[in-house]
């Protein structure tokens, strides 16, 4: 299930999501857990060009990483120094 594909999949559609997140963010001025609900609704829907490629049970599992990556990497990158 882990194939090389699938895991670039989910590296690429992370690193949309957090873009996209971030243009939200910045347009609607949104800070705190609302970024964590506006990742929520667009990891899935970033994912949807893919659905037909594999069976739901993947293509869930590969929306969950998606946002899971995402938010992990907006952690890492966006910390506050202080």
């Amino acid at each position: 299930m882990f194939t090389p594909e699938f895991i670039a999949m989910i590296i690429a559609y992370g690193a949309t999501v957090i873009g996209i997140v971030e243009l939200v963010k910045k347009a609607l001025k949104l800070n705190g857990w609302i970024n964590y609900v506006v990742s929520l609704i667009v990891a899935p829907v970033v994912c949807l060009p893919s659905i037909g490629q594999m069976p739901i049970e993947h293509w869930i599992i590969m929306a969950v990483c998606v946002f899971l990556e995402a938010n992990g990497l907006f952690k890492a990158f966006h910390t506050k120094s202080g």
